[in-house]
C-alpha cells in the first residue's frame, strides 16, 4: 500500500496531504506514516484514495492501528468490518475509528495561518461547546452503527466495543485536551479551586458540571453518555487530540528544517503543568503520549483497564454510586502540543499556498438563555449541590440545594455566565456586589422569584 503515490489530480487532494506529499522537506515524516501503515490491510481498495482526498479520518485510522501495535494487540483484517477486530492480552475486542469533523459551512481544521498567533484570539468557551456537539454527534453515529450492524455480527457480538475518536472539528482543535469529551461522557466540566492570595495555597471547592449544549438550530444535545445505561453497548472511548502532524514530526528521527515544539505536560507535584519549548534533539514525545481511554461503568461487555496501565495514557472512570468522576494520568502526561515550522521563507510561501483558504465561514455562537428561567447546571461546592442558574436584568443567579439543612438558597453577581466554573471565577475577581438572600426556601422556584425581586428592587433604587 503506497500512501504517497498520486491516485487523483493534485487539485482534488486534501490540503494536508498536498503539504506532506509534495514537499521534499517532509521525507522523514512520510517515513513515520509508512511505519504506522506497516501491516495495515486496505480491505476495500479505497483507503489510499481516501487518505489523499479526505485525509483526517484515514490519518486517524493509521494512528490508532499504530497504537494497537504498540499495545501488543493483534488485528484480524479478514473481516470487512468493524475497522478493527482485535486480540489483546486480556481477550478479544472490536473497535471503530471515527473523527469529529467541522459542520457544513464552518472553517475546516486546516484553515489557519502558521505565521500568526491566532490561538490567543480563541474564545475557549465557544470552542469547547462546538467541540462537545461534534464529538457527541460522532459517538452517537458509531453507537447506532453498532446497534444496527456490528452487534449482529458473529465475530463482533458479545465482545467489548471501543469507539476510537479524534477531534478535527475546527482550527486549533488540539488545545481542547479532554475537556469537551469529559462533558459529553461524564457531564464533567472542571474542578473548582480558589487560591489563597497570601500563601498561594490552592483550596478545593467542588466541581463544575455541564448538562447539555445547544446546536445553532436550537435543539439540545444532552451529555452524560457514560453516567447511565443509554450507551451500555460502548465499552470505552479511545481518544486523542494530540494525534496530529505535530505528533508525526515529534516522533520522526529528525526534521529537514528547524521545528520548535511546545507542549504542556501534567505535573503531579505542582498545580501548574510543565511548560516545554524545545527543538530536536532536546524535544521528545512517544506514540502513545496524549492518549485517553474513557471507561463506561455500565458496559455490558467491559474492557479490561489493565491493558492501558503503566503507559503514557490517561485512564478515566465514573462511579455511579457516588456519581463521581476520576482521571488517573501519569506524571508528565501530554496535555497539549504544537509546533512552529521554520523552513526557508520561499518554502514557507509555497506551503501556505498549498493550504490557502477559500471563502468565508460560519462562526459558532452560543444560544442565549431565556431571561429569568432556571436551568439545571449540576455540580457542587461544599455542601451545596443540584445547582441551577438563571439570567435576569444583567445578573447571573445561582440557586443551590443545601444538603445539610435540606433547603434552597441563592446568590447573584452582575454579568452573564453559563457554567459554575465561569461564575466562581468571576465571583473571585468581582468588583461589584454579591447579592445574597436573607432566608432559605423549601423550593428552588421560591428562591429564584425572591432573588429576582431583590434585583428589581436594586434597579429601582
Amino acid at each position: 500500500m503506497d500512501l504517497f503515490k498520486d491516485l487523483i489530480p493534485k487539485e482534488k487532494q486534501h490540503p494536508n496531504f498536498r503539504v506532506i506529499a509534495s514537499s521534499e522537506i517532509f521525507e522523514h515524516e512520510r517515513t513515520v506514516l509508512r511505519d504506522w501503515a506497516e501491516g495495515f490491510t486496505d480491505r476495500d481498495n479505497k483507503f489510499v484514495k481516501e487518505f489523499q482526498t479526505t485525509f483526517n479520518s484515514s490519518f486517524w485510522e493509521l494512528y490508532v492501528f499504530a497504537c494497537f501495535k504498540k499495545l501488543a494487540f493483534a488485528c484480524d483484517f479478514s473481516y470487512d468490518s468493524p475497522d478493527f477486530v482485535l486480540s489483546s492480552p486480556s481477550g478479544a475486542l472490536v473497535a471503530e475509528a471515527v473523527i469529529a469533523s467541522h459542520p457544513e459551512g464552518y472553517a475546516p481544521e486546516w484553515n489557519k495561518d502558521p505565521t500568526k498567533d491566532q490561538i490567543s484570539e480563541i474564545d475557549i468557551a465557544i470552542m469547547l461547546e462546538l467541540a462537545s456537539i461534534r464529538l457527541a454527534n460522532a459517538i452517537t453515529s458509531k453507537h447506532q452503527k453498532y446497534v444496527d450492524h456490528y452487534s449482529k455480527m458473529k465475530h463482533a457480538k458479545k465482545k467489548p466495543f471501543v469507539i476510537c475518536l479524534a477531534p478535527f472539528e475546527q482550527p486549533y482543535f488540539f488545545i481542547q485536551h479532554d475537556n469537551a469529551l469529559c462533558r459529553v461522557l461524564y457531564k464533567f466540566d472542571q474542578p473548582l479551586y480558589v487560591d489563597d492570595p497570601v500563601t498561594g495555597e490552592r483550596h478545593y471547592l467542588g466541581e463544575s458540571h455541564i448538562q447539555e449544549a445547544q446546536k445553532i438550530t436550537g435543539s439540545p444535545v444532552s451529555f452524560g453518555y457514560f453516567t447511565d445505561a443509554r450507551m451500555d453497548d460502548v465499552s470505552a472511548i479511545f481518544f486523542s487530540c494530540t494525534a496530529t502532524f505535530t505528533k508525526v514530526r515529534a516522533i520522526s528521527e529528525t526534521n529537514d528544517y528547524p521545528v520548535l515544539f511546545f507542549a504542556r505536560r501534567y505535573n503531579a507535584q505542582d498545580k501548574e503543568p510543565h511548560q516545554i519549548a524545545a527543538s530536536k534533539p532536546n524535544y521528545e514525545e512517544s506514540l502513545l503520549d496524549g492518549v485517553h481511554v474513557c471507561f463506561n461503568p455500565f458496559a455490558r461487555y467491559p474492557l479490561d483497564p489493565t491493558l492501558f496501565l503503566d503507559r503514557e495514557i490517561a485512564i478515566h472512570h465514573y462511579f455511579p454510586q457516588s456519581q463521581s468522576y476520576m482521571v488517573d494520568a501519569p506524571d508528565g502526561f501530554l496535555i497539549e502540543h504544537g509546533c512552529i515550522s521554520l523552513p526557508p521563507s520561499k518554502k514557507l510561501r509555497e506551503l501556505k499556498k498549498l493550504k490557502k483558504a477559500k471563502g468565508k465561514y460560519k462562526i459558532h455562537k452560543t444560544t442565549p438563555w431565556p431571561e429569568g428561567q432556571l436551568k439545571h447546571i449540576g455540580g457542587y461546592t461544599g455542601p451545596f449541590s443540584d445547582n441551577h442558574m438563571g439570567h435576569f436584568n444583567g445578573w447571573t443567579i445561582v440557586v443551590a440545594y443545601d444538603c445539610v439543612d435540606r433547603d434552597w438558597g441563592a446568590q447573584a453577581i452582575e454579568g452573564s455566565y453559563k457554567t459554575l466554573a465561569e461564575y466562581v471565577n468571576a465571583n473571585s475577581k468581582r468588583k461589584g456586589e454579591l447579592l445574597l438572600l436573607d432566608k432559605w426556601y423549601t423550593t428552588k422556584e421560591e428562591v429564584i422569584e425572591a432573588m429576582k425581586a431583590k434585583i428589581k428592587k436594586m434597579g429601582k433604587n
